[in-house]
């Protein structure tokens, strides 16, 4: 019988997202017989240990490890300068978890955790970085030259969403593309819809200004002058920020002076354009199937690029898809066969791709069924899950 290898995943993410439920899915489909997952969260996030651990994994709680941030929108100076302080620190910490594991392989689960990716790589230590995001645009580009320059030292050792992302960070070839993946036992196409004879669209973005909320918001209100009768299920929009004292004194004084905090002014946008009813605003939602299995289109508005998870969910589930065109968007999306591209935060363009689905049922269905067959080919965990594993056995 062959050794078992441990595996050590390190996660960043303090709320549930992609990345989140991409790492289970990997943790979940390794063989047993060969892997052993260990998984140490460094963020104490109790949203996120319930979730491991409702899943069967109980991680380990090891703070300390720096993490600079570089997601889609984008990091502050000032945290860069704390970073650049606690740098040493984050590696010592990540070198402390590998004498304390001793691990055959580390897989660092985000871009963010460059500080660990430098100590492994200076200790020889067999390590895949899996980089999650997308690079931001930024007129000085000190940050991402820094860890540009650490993937071109481990060139072998990445995996990439996608090819967008890819050329994004590095310029050129290098690495592995390996999109996100679906269980397509649990996104499953066959669970009943409710019935209704009203349109419904899913936006997953919350109130998030980069998920491209504020031109959805104003491309329903254009399409209620076309199609009177329609709902936005909108999970995650509630407005719940939370109650500390000096939040709570800037939200009070925004609004004064003409401003407000983005779930704000996304309120006061819809009660504007008098979308109470259509917009049904829904707290956030760990189990989303079901509001896939009922809508009729998934929007994805984004201002940004990333990687898009809800995009391929709905795939997986036979529902057409509007989204902004970007590259990486393109490699989820067969632009007119599963869905519809369009240009991103142009609520006109938005409008008229939703209308042009919603009112043509056979369409919907055509691209939908085209969607499916995409996703089965190009986002199953079966085959993706393979590549991951033949880069672990490379490395090791």
């Amino acid at each position: 019988m062959p050794d078992i290898k441990k595996i050590l995943y390190i996660q960043h993410a303090s709320s549930l997202g992609g990345s989140c439920m991409s790492l289970l899915y990997t943790m979940q489909n390794l063989n047993k017989t060969r892997y052993k997952p260990i998984l140490v969260l460094i963020n104490k996030s109790k949203i996120v240990i319930d979730f491991y651990k409702k899943a069967g994994f109980n991680p380990i709680i090891w703070p300390g490890i720096t993490f600079w941030n570089y997601s889609t929108a984008s990091a502050s100076w000032i945290n860069s300068i704390r970073v650049a302080f606690i740098w040493s620190r984050g590696k010592k910490r990540t070198l402390e978890l590998i004498k304390l594991i001793q691990p055959d392989l580390v897989h660092l689960n985000s871009v963010v955790l460059s500080a660990s990716a430098q100590a492994l790589s200076q200790k020889k230590m067999p390590f895949v970085w899996h980089i999650r995001e997308h690079p931001p645009k930024q007129l000085l580009k000190i940050r991402l030259n820094i860890i540009r320059g650490l993937m071109l030292k481990n060139i072998d050792n990445l995996i990439f969403l996608s090819k967008a992302s890819q050329k994004a960070w590095l310029g050129c070839e290098g690495g592995q593309v390996i999109p996100n993946f679906v269980d397509f036992n649990k996104f499953d196409r066959l669970i009943n819809r409710v019935k209704t004879d009203v349109p419904i669209m899913l936006y997953l973005g919350g109130l998030s200004k980069i998920k491209g909320v504020f031109p959805l918001i104003k491309a329903l209100a254009i399409l209620k002058k076309r199609l009177p009768r329609f709902y936005c299920l909108m999970p995650g929009s509630e407005y719940k920020p939370p109650h500390y004292w000096q939040l709570n004194l800037i939200r009070k004084l925004l609004p004064v002076f003409g401003f407000g905090t983005t779930g704000q002014r996304a309120i006061r946008l819809i009660n504007k354009f008098n979308l109470q009813k259509n917009c049904i605003r829904l707290p956030f939602q760990q189990n989303i199937v079901r509001l896939i299995a009922s809508c009729d289109v998934l929007v994805f508005p984004a201002i940004r690029p990333h990687f898009a998870r809800p995009v391929i969910e709905a795939s997986a589930m036979a529902k057409p898809v509007v989204a902004s065109k970007f590259d990486i968007l393109e490699e989820l999306i067969q632009n007119g066969k599963t869905g519809l591209l369009v240009e991103p935060n142009n609520p006109n363009k938005l409008t008229e791709a939703l209308y042009d689905i919603l009112t043509n049922p056979q369409k919907a269905k055509q691209m939908g069924e085209a969607g499916y067959l995409y996703a089965r080919q190009n986002f199953s965990v079966q085959n993706n899950i393979k590549k991951i594993i033949q880069i672990y056995d490379k490395i090791r």
